[in-house]
């Protein structure tokens, strides 16, 4: 029976009614109606709703379905005996993100069992990053068995105004109801409280989180009841006006009025007893005889009798009596357990260090995911985050869980913060940074930066290491691969932080580092060699130095095809051929470059009829860069927008499943996907596909701009094509504004590489602003824009002469525009030719194709000799219509060298 008032927020309580999410439940009511194993995760905010929804599908569900909350400390024995079930079984596991262990264990077991059994997994977390990979990409049987699995983030319950004010007063009516029902509060007139709330909370939430709500409803309710407690000053500290710290003032009332009927206040202070609460909710659900120890660790109760401990727990297990064989639960929701954990370790850090000395990994775990979550506190946020700190720093061992609570919880700052301190101090071992390292997820745009981080200390370390080894005349063999295994490492961090300059340092001497290997270990080293040369192309290609990267990328291939290929081998081929090809197309060689690529794209498919679930990204990435260099070729359009479409269609999956790894692919995808649409004629389609690009890439750049904007700028280039084509020029303006302005400023910031790229956004810009008949600022563009297309020349003679032609052909119109005497010699001294407008595509720039170009001057000869013949007839003399038609000729020639770029 329900003692307490927290208990009635509590989701499983079913206090409050379900409200809403109808559209969802009824797809989760189809996916359980399907025979087999199905799995489903829904994510979201703590209070969005999410165990209640799980509760509300489980109710709706038919009779003869088993509904198995799984138990946290279950073993994993008796997981079989769940796949054998003759009955249809929902399984839930909530906090799924802290039990990966045991969603494999199940996954497993029902794998083993092999029989057809309607099994439904449906696993709550609050958010699907970093674990949710892991997930995935550390067990076999959970790739292949969540493969299809459905991914939903739930959204607010109560978006607006007026459907808060609906769950504010349902939530206050039903209340009303239920307080009516607890033992210490049955005196009050709960329905008579209830009449005088409005019809709206006197606060607007926002987006409403429904436990928002809820907590709020049910504090007005308990403040009408005990006016005294509104003008009582926080115990916690806090300004009380929060949901949460308003809801904590009766909480607390609550606790000291049951510790005086039990005899323990005022002999113990309410601080040591909140204290206990504390520690018991820190460490979690204990058994009876491990609760006596637990409590020693409270300063208050260290030097108490037994029986008085004794009678502490008691008291605690009144309050929130435990499940099964625990002594106690912990203060539900999570949202109130976190903020009053926030308030006792910002006033009292020495708990969590006495708590986690000597703790099992499990325990630590707990404590610091609640630490975590406390310490996005606005006001004790600092303070907290200084604690963890030096709690983590103190206690080296706790690192590896710590690790695991950032990949996690939904803002793991005070984590990271809290072991870069950490990785920073003299003595951590290099053994534990290896480890910790090596528990990175490959991608991630959370832990990025801390990545490089650990991975240039690691580098550090081993530099050391190696030193001394020399010094001491010792074999160097392995401390130079592990070495060369750090500098390949944070080479591969460095550049998904957009450090490339950096990157590529590291990749040398990495490169150096395995080549010193060689004469002794030549075949040995030929794999790592490989590899080592692949990245390096990459880099290279980043900061545009194309034949340099084109060299390393054929060392690469060549390496790799006079290995003994397995599926593995044939894998790192097919992705070291779509390195080549991307070299290869940059410096002007397409020929062959679309050789490459249909071999990658054979291999690729090839390897997916054998293992779909394995290489469908690396598929995705061969067709991408297949149509790539099709679209080139004039007789292969059809096919290179098929294999574009065919690579969007997989990358949407993949991002659905891991967006924190595949939304940067998607967006790129995306990006070739329009230009290809564009050329087709197919403009709706087109606009759309860039549209999302852009929305995209504008969210990756918030997150890690040094990484994305140079993406993000690349898209709002072709953003401004396609609006303009549209119609919209002053929005295409807008648009290649930003990307100039984006562009600026990462070279300013010394990003090298983005030269052709601001080159090309001038250009844009300059012809957009000669659309609006705004010459003074196109000619500012454009002469920008020629400087650095002057200097590319220079350095590239083979790769920018034909955009610098059209550079100065836009120039030579905007100077006839601006009424100038005459132009420029340098102008006049270019060969001009009908320039070709140009998109961004990946990062290479693509022309109008020569199949286009020759459509466009048959219409233009059929168009002067039709007037030349229409003139004849009409009787009008032969040298008049001559020169009418070649005045026509010439307006078309001028409206397509001012077209865009």
């Amino acid at each position: 029976m329900l003692s307490s008032p927290a208990g009635l927020l509590h989701a499983r309580e079913v206090v409050v009614p379900f409200q809403g999410r109808t559209q969802l439940l009824e797809q989760m009511r189809v996916w359980a109606g399907q025979q087999g194993f199905g799995a489903w995760l829904v994510h979201g905010p703590g209070g969005q709703g999410k165990t209640r929804l799980a509760i509300q599908l489980a109710e709706e569900l038919p009779e003869n379905w088993v509904t198995l909350w799984l138990d946290p400390d279950g073993p994993a024995s008796s997981l079989p005996h769940l796949a054998a079930t003759a009955r249809p079984l929902l399984v839930v596991i909530d906090y799924s993100e802290a039990r990966t262990t045991q969603v494999v264990d199940l996954l497993q077991a029902v794998a083993r069992h092999g029989r057809v059994a309607t099994i439904k997994l449906l696993m709550l977390a609050r958010t699907a990053d970093d674990w949710w990979k892991g997930l995935l990409a550390g067990s076999r049987t959970a790739e292949t068995m969540l493969d299809s699995a459905h991914v939903t983030e739930l959204g607010p319950l109560a978006p607006d105004a007026e459907s808060q004010g609906e769950t504010y007063r349902t939530a206050v009516d039903t209340f009303a109801r239920a307080l009516g029902h607890l033992p210490a509060w049955r005196h009050h007139d709960w329905q008579l409280l209830a009449s005088r709330l409005p019809a709206h909370p006197r606060n607007d939430f926002g987006p409403g989180v429904a436990l928002t709500l809820h907590m709020t409803a049910l504090a007005d309710l308990l403040e009408l009841a005990e006016p005294s407690l509104v003008s009582e000053p926080d115990p916690g500290g806090g300004d009380g006006t929060d949901a949460e710290e308003r809801f904590l003032r009766h909480e607390r009332r609550y606790w000291a009025s049951t510790a005086k009927a039990a005899g323990l206040h005022p002999a113990l202070s309410m601080k040591t007893l909140t204290d206990a609460l504390a520690t018991a909710f820190l460490a979690g659900s204990v058994e009876s005889r491990d609760a006596d120890a637990l409590l020693r660790l409270v300063a208050g109760l260290s030097d108490q009798p037994q029986d008085r401990r004794t009678q502490v727990r008691d008291w605690m297990a009144s309050l929130y009596p435990g499940a099964g064989s625990g002594t106690w639960d912990v203060l539900q929701p999570d949202r109130l357990l976190e903020v009053f954990i926030g308030q006792k370790l910002s006033d009292a850090p020495e708990l969590a260090e006495r708590l986690v000395a000597g703790a099992s990994p499990a325990r630590v775990h707990h404590m610091l995911t609640f630490y975590a979550r406390a310490a996005v506190h606005p006001v004790r946020g600092a303070g907290l985050r200084v604690n963890i700190g030096s709690l983590i720093v103190r206690h080296p061992p706790v690192m590896t869980q710590a690790l695991q609570v950032a990949t996690q919880v939904e803002r793991p700052r005070a984590i990271l913060e809290a072991l870069t301190r950490a990785v920073r101090a003299s003595d951590v071992s290099v053994h534990r940074l290896a480890e910790l390292a090596g528990q990175l997820p490959e991608s991630s745009q959370k832990l990025a930066p801390f990545a490089v981080e650990i991975a240039q200390r690691l580098v550090d370390m081993r530099r050391s290491e190696m030193e001394l080894r020399r010094r001491n005349r010792k074999n160097q063999s392995k401390a130079r691969s592990r070495l060369a295994q750090a500098l390949s490492d944070l080479s591969h961090r460095l550049f998904d932080v957009g450090r490339w300059d950096e990157a590529l340092e590291s990749n040398s001497e990495c490169l150096a580092v395995v080549r010193r290997s060689a004469p002794k270990h030549a075949w040995g080293v030929m794999p790592e060699m490989a590899s080592i040369l692949n990245n390096r192309s990459r880099f290279l290609r980043q900061l545009g130095k194309r034949e340099e990267a084109l060299a390393a990328s054929r060392q690469a291939v060549d390496i790799q095809r006079r290995l003994e290929n397995d599926d593995l081998g044939r894998q790192i081929l097919a992705g070291m051929l779509n390195n080549l090809c991307i070299d290869l197309r940059l410096i002007g060689r397409r020929d062959e470059a679309v050789e490459a690529a249909r071999e990658a794209v054979a291999i690729h498919r090839r390897l997916a009829s054998k293992s779909r679930d394995a290489h469908l990204p690396g598929l995705a990435m061969s067709l991408n860069n297949l149509s790539v260099q099709l679209s080139e070729l004039p007789a292969s359009s059809d096919e290179s927008l098929a294999a574009i479409r065919e690579t969007v269609t997989i990358k949407r999956e993949l991002a659905q499943l891991l967006p924190d790894a595949h939304l940067p692919d998607l967006a790129g995808a995306l990006n070739n996907l329009s230009c290809e649409l564009g050329e087709h004629g197919l403009r709706e389609e087109s606009l759309a596909a860039i549209q999302e690009a852009v929305e995209i890439r504008r969210l990756l750049a918030a997150d890690l701009p040094d990484a994305h904007s140079s993406d993000l700028a690349q898209s709002l280039q072709n953003l401004s094509v396609e609006l303009s084509q549209a119609g919209f020029r002053e929005e295409g303006l807008e648009a290649v504004g930003e990307c100039v302005d984006i562009l600026r400023a990462q070279m300013g910031a010394g990003v090298k590489g983005l030269g052709q790229h601001l080159a090309t956004g001038l250009h844009n810009q300059a012809v957009g602003f000669l659309e609006l008949e705004r010459p003074s600022e196109a000619l500012d563009a454009i002469s920008e824009c020629i400087a650095i297309r002057e200097r590319l020349v220079a350095a590239y003679p083979g790769a920018h002469a034909e955009e610098l032609q059209q550079s100065f052909a836009v120039l030579r119109n905007i100077e006839l525009l601006l009424g100038r005497p005459g132009i420029s010699d340098r102008t006049w001294r270019q060969r001009l030719r009908p320039p070709q407008p140009m998109r961004l595509t990946g990062l290479i720039l693509r022309p109008e194709s020569r199949k286009q170009q020759r459509r466009r001057l048959v219409r233009q000869v059929v168009f002067g000799v039709a007037l030349t013949v229409i003139g004849v007839m009409v009787g009008i003399p032969m040298y008049v219509t001559i020169i009418c038609a070649v005045a026509a000729a010439s307006l078309a020639v001028l409206a397509m060298v001012t077209r865009r770029v």
